[in-house]
């Protein structure tokens, strides 16, 4: 991507910096100044929803572990949307992309996102990592997956409560995902 304004490529280049060592989340392989664009690793392959339960969960599982890390350092993505998540070039793993609209949490303003593929809070002001469990739920929800286990639209319904509060933590959306993988 090349980026318009000097400012936003160098915010942007901030924020990859300060994620290099997040677990399943691209990363900067070198920067192009002169053009305000970045070369990223690792090359994806082609855009593409889980197909399967299974797949959803390794899906799902990667997604919250780069969540994990994130919010503990007070980070938020934002933007959890299959448009993001991508299958690592070896296909053995899925990697979060497109940092963008990464910010520290909270954040105190409204966001210009989607309403339909984003926390409802976003769009009216103050909001916190809960819009990424959020995404969790909306990845669940949009996966088009037929047949899934209660398990799965159980913390589907919990991701994506209104009340960002009942909302569940990366650490124990991670934890429930697991249990929910090995009982598969």
């Amino acid at each position: 991507m090349i980026y318009k304004d000097k400012s936003t490529f160098e915010k942007v280049h901030q924020i990859y910096e300060s994620i290099k060592d997040c677990p399943n989340a691209e990363q900067v392989q070198k920067i192009y100044k002169a053009d305000r664009r970045f070369q990223m690793i690792p090359r994806c392959l082609v855009q593409s929803r889980a197909r399967s339960e299974d797949e959803l969960l390794k899906a799902l599982i990667n997604v919250a572990e780069a969540l994990v890390w994130l919010h503990g350092r007070n980070l938020m993505h934002r933007d959890i949307t299959w448009r993001n998540v991508l299958r690592n070039i070896s296909g053995t793993n899925w990697v979060l992309i497109d940092f963008d609209e990464t910010s520290a949490t909270p954040c105190g303003h409204a966001h210009e996102l989607r309403v339909e593929a984003h926390a409802p809070e976003m769009s009216r002001g103050r909001h916190d990592s809960s819009v990424d469990i959020w995404g969790i739920g909306h990845l669940i929800r949009s996966s088009r997956i037929e047949g899934l286990s209660a398990g799965v639209l159980e913390l589907q319904r919990d991701c994506l409560q209104t009340d960002a509060s009942r909302r569940p933590n990366a650490e124990t959306c991670l934890e429930r995902l697991k249990c929910l993988r090995r009982n598969d």
